[in-house]
């Protein structure tokens, strides 16, 4: 029977802490020690041209030293996190597992904003930055991309590319792919956007995913202009293991419709906690105890998308109560578990306030191209995501995929011509287009 889970990446991930009676695993045949994947070599055709090299106005941006986060940025982000998740869940079955990088996605769209303008970006600001400038929220963005990648004690991949139809345009805009390059590392490739190019971007998601997300379904439609992608690749195992005694296998955990599953659960005992209005929420760190696991359980009565509306509705976010743990011993219980997830999110960002953005008549994306038409909007947002929890550690990944548009272009029609009733028929001169012979078959008899 299939679990169900809901959990944020970055943000949220609420698990149960009751454990049911069960036997603790003995044996000492479980799984060795996860070992950092190894990403394959994505193999891009060579209808794909890698122009990252190569492309007019791209450098790399200078060393300026460390940026660090302000408190207000800190705040001001968590807010935007939580208010991602939280306007997904409005719209989610309760019954259904939701999982979400606002990572991935405020990276992806970070990249965005350098080819927006005017009030389009005004909102992208306020709406995917908390309010932070396109040109600060760059730095900022660069620094974490920095402080990711160069995590010593596991894996945490992050990549972006943008892909060009080269069928509309030669090249992006060269202060748009400048600063995409310079702040995001960002790699540019023009293609004609077919289905090869298809291929060549699950190519691109699976080798920088380390083949946890290997396929997208990409829309590359005729109106398709340009597709900006974000994929993260986290793999962690505990700062502390878990030994075999604390590993209780074939448990029971009750699922939001009242059914139950059986998992494998995982206990330990901390000497702090957090807690708010009934909820009780803890964290396990990863090795080098920079980054960690955490969850949060709702109250009995509540389930988890009414209790983040309540936190949402008391202005309070996860960041703020993980800031602030209480000191006691605690007794966890997590399950082990394992999930995909996949969302397309233009009604979530239109409902967070993205209005311009997505309107073909109102979206103002001039920087995008080199070009006197401002006719780019954003056609979708989809993202997919995948977490793995056990008693080795942690794998997740996630890919947010950008699908610009443009409008104006003449549309295809698909057209059906069924003899099936009288018609007129002929022989033409295609020189001169005049008819040789010209009839009308009215009959068949």
């Amino acid at each position: 029977m299939k679990r169900k889970f809901t959990v944020l990446t970055s943000a949220l991930l609420a698990s149960t802490m009751i454990l049911s009676s069960c036997g603790a695993n003995n044996n000492n045949n479980g799984p060795k020690p996860q070992k950092k994947s190894q990403s394959n070599h994505a193999e891009i055709s060579k209808n794909s041209v890698n122009l990252t090299s190569t492309a007019k106005g791209v450098k790399d941006l200078p060393d300026t030293g460390s940026i660090k986060m302000s408190d207000e940025q800190k705040i001001a982000l968590s807010k935007v996190y939580q208010n991602l998740y939280a306007t997904v869940m409005k719209s989610s079955n309760k019954d259904e597992n939701v999982l979400l990088s606002p990572t991935s996605l405020v990276m992806d769209f970070g990249m965005l904003e350098n080819g927006a303008d005017g009030n389009t970006l005004k909102e992208l600001e306020e709406v995917i930055n908390g309010g932070i400038s396109v040109e600060e929220f760059n730095k900022l963005m660069y620094e974490q991309y920095k402080r990711y990648t160069s995590s010593k004690d596991l894996t945490f991949n992050i990549a972006n590319s943008i892909w060009i139809n080269s069928l509309l345009h030669e090249n992006a805009g060269e202060d748009f792919l400048n600063k995409s390059k310079s702040f995001y590392n960002s790699e540019v490739f023009k293609s004609p956007f077919n289905d090869a190019t298809k291929q060549d971007i699950d190519a691109w998601c699976n080798e920088k995913t380390n083949g946890m997300i290997p396929k997208l379904d990409t829309d590359l439609s005729p109106a398709s202009s340009m597709n900006l992608i974000n994929a993260i690749a986290f793999e962690a195992e505990w700062e502390t293991p878990f030994n075999d005694d604390s590993i209780h296998e074939d448990c029971d955990f009750t699922n939001s419709d009242n059914t139950t599953s059986k998992v494998n659960y995982l206990t330990f005992t901390d000497n702090s906690y957090f807690k708010y209005e009934g909820g009780l929420g803890f964290t396990k760190e990863y090795k080098g105890g920079k980054y960690a696991y955490f969850a949060m359980l709702p109250p009995e009565d509540m389930t988890t998308a009414e209790y983040i509306a309540k936190l949402q509705k008391d202005n309070v976010t996860l960041s703020d109560l993980i800031s602030h743990k209480e000191q006691g011993e605690v007794k966890v219980s997590m399950p082990e578990f394992e999930t995909r997830y996949k969302a397309t999110l233009n009604k979530p960002l239109i409902d967070m306030g993205i209005k311009d953005g997505f309107n073909a008549d109102k979206a103002n994306f001039s920087k995008l191209f080199d070009t006197d038409k401002n006719n780019q909007y954003i056609g979708y947002v989809d993202q997919y995501t995948y977490i793995k929890v056990n008693r080795e550690g942690t794998k997740a990944a996630a890919v947010t995929n950008i699908g610009m548009y443009e409008a104006c272009l003449p549309m295809t029609e698909n057209v059906i011509i069924n003899l099936d009733r009288p018609f007129i028929y002929g022989i033409v001169d295609l020189e001169t287009n005049l008819p040789i012979f010209i009839g009308s078959q009215n009959s068949m008899k």
